[in-house]
């Protein structure tokens, strides 16, 4: 869908959903657990997905417990996520802002506190096939032109500010950090994770204020 508003000052809450096993395929249970899945025998739902939508806002609302990534846009043109509040995102893997192969994005003016990544840019996952990777004929495969700016960050497991890991993508340039605050950085605070075979550059991080605690690193 083009055109896409979400925005208010509402909570989208996924507290009460609770994670159930589903039967899936055992041939897609055994690619998963062989390529490192922690759960291969459920369908996780992310709070909001956007797959290849031009024109979309999400604006002014704060986002509770999401099953999965709490915002996830893939393939998306033009995209505008504003002023949102995430928290709570406690279960394994329950990145904040995770974007896939946009063009044209700002994040501004967000506080993000997750388990996992807080806000990442990446190529499609492995999990993607050829296919999936088009629209409309055309194939997303380069990310480009985003600005995160503004934002305060609380990662309680991963990483705060991320490129990857996952980097399907021919090209991951343009992208600037700026102005942002890191109060709480479990592992590390800006990491460029190329698993894949993106060419990335272009990439620049700008008055970046870092909190860092004198405590033992994870191992």
């Amino acid at each position: 869908a083009d055109n896409v508003r979400i925005c208010g000052r509402g909570i989208l809450d996924m507290s009460r959903i609770k994670e159930l096993p589903v039967a899936i395929d055992p041939k897609l249970a055994a690619e998963r657990k062989a390529k490192g899945f922690a759960i291969t025998n459920a369908k996780r739902r992310d709070a909001i997905r956007l797959e290849f939508c031009d024109n979309a806002l999400v604006e002014g609302i704060a986002i509770r417990d999401s099953l999965l990534h709490a915002v996830r846009p893939i393939g998306c043109r033009n995209l505008v996520i504003d002023n949102v509040k995430i928290c709570g995102n406690w279960r394994c893997d329950s990145d904040g802002i995770d974007m896939r192969n946009c063009e044209n994005v700002r994040v501004r003016n967000c506080f993000v506190r997750t388990f996992d990544g807080a806000i990442c840019v990446k190529g499609f996952d492995c999990c993607m096939g050829e296919k999936d990777m088009l629209h409309d004929g055309t194939r997303h495969d380069v990310f480009t032109n985003a600005v995160v700016e503004g934002c305060t960050v609380w990662c309680d497991w991963g990483r705060s500010l991320a490129f990857g890991a996952e980097t399907r993508a021919e090209a991951i340039r343009d992208v600037t950090w700026r102005n942002c605050d890191l109060i709480h950085n479990a592992h590390a605070a800006c990491e460029l994770q190329n698993c894949d075979y993106a060419d990335i550059h272009g990439v620049l991080f700008e008055d970046i204020r870092v909190d860092l605690e004198d405590r033992p690193q994870r191992s």
